[in-house]
């Protein structure tokens, strides 16, 4: 131990100060045993210790970079963008319906998103993709002023929805911060009162994940456009994690089919595409 901390005080880096003491343990025959050397092994950094805070000793017998990225255990040091489960809260308008009011209501959700190949794969620094199933809940009031059919019949105050899809996307992990692009499929469907608007939205999503300290991380998120297919969306939302506990704020916008009830009854009308916007705010964790 003496020689080994005086091979520290000198700048010799924690791993090869050991190795230096143990070989020269071995080459003694007094000491060449393992049972007086091999029970010493480092863990940790590897790096010189300083003993002057006003100046650090450089580290100067650092290992191959491959030793400390190439590890199949290596984990990165960013939860960003994994399973989690959520509980938010939400504002949600329907605007521009033809001869009838806008909708608005206020929603709660259960938000599930559970990674499955990214689950498989992720194991180091390096290029890499992300996937999530997504899963949405909603129930909540309508809050605008309802509408009062001619028959007498008042429009409902319940709103509600669901959304479920699966996105996709490539990219890569580094140090301290994740870049992956790619798309998701999603279903979408709401009931405001008596308007509904659904279906499927295909745009491309972009995700940012930066660390921030030891422990928590911010991740950023937008999504633009459409595939194939004539609905569109828009949105961006940011997230943080708390040594896993998430809050997170988005909003989002989407033009989709939107039909209105005539009368109270089933009898209903399209308002074709129409815009709905979606505020978001939750919080949950991660597992």
């Amino acid at each position: 131990m003496i020689a080994f901390y005086r091979d520290l005080k000198a700048g010799t880096g924690r791993a090869a100060a050991l190795r230096k003491v143990q070989l020269a343990m071995l080459g003694k025959k007094e000491t060449q045993h393992p049972y007086f050397w091999a029970a010493f092994i480092p863990s940790g950094e590897w790096s010189p210790m300083s003993f002057d805070l006003q100046a650090p000793i450089v580290a100067r017998d650092a290992p191959p970079a491959r030793d400390r990225s190439s590890s199949s255990q290596y984990e990165p040091p960013y939860p960003a963008f994994v399973s989690s489960a959520l509980l938010g809260m939400h504002y949600m308008a329907i605007t521009n319906l033809r001869d009838q009011p806008d909708r608005a209501a206020g929603l709660v959700s259960l938000q599930l998103e559970y990674a499955l190949l990214s689950n498989l794969f992720e194991g180091g620094r390096g290029f890499g993709l992300h996937d999530e199933l997504l899963l949405s809940l909603f129930a909540g009031l309508r809050t605008s002023d309802g509408t009062k059919y001619a028959s007498g019949t008042d429009e409902g105050s319940l709103a509600g929805g669901f959304r479920s899809g699966y996105e996709l996307a490539l990219g890569y992990r580094g140090s301290s911060f994740q870049l992956f692009a790619g798309g998701q499929a999603t279903y979408n469907t709401f009931v405001l009162g008596d308007a509904r608007t659904y279906g499927v939205t295909l745009p491309a999503i972009a995700l940012l994940g930066i660390r921030t300290g030891s422990s928590s991380f911010i991740g950023l998120r937008g999504q633009y456009g459409k595939w194939f297919i004539d609905q569109e969306t828009a949105g961006a939302a940011l997230s943080l994690d708390l040594d896993g506990f998430v809050l997170r704020a988005g909003l989002e916008e989407l033009k989709m089919p939107v039909t209105v009830s005539l009368d109270g009854d089933e009898a209903r009308a399209s308002a074709r595409r129409q815009v709905s916007t979606l505020a978001s705010f939750s919080l949950g964790g991660t597992f």
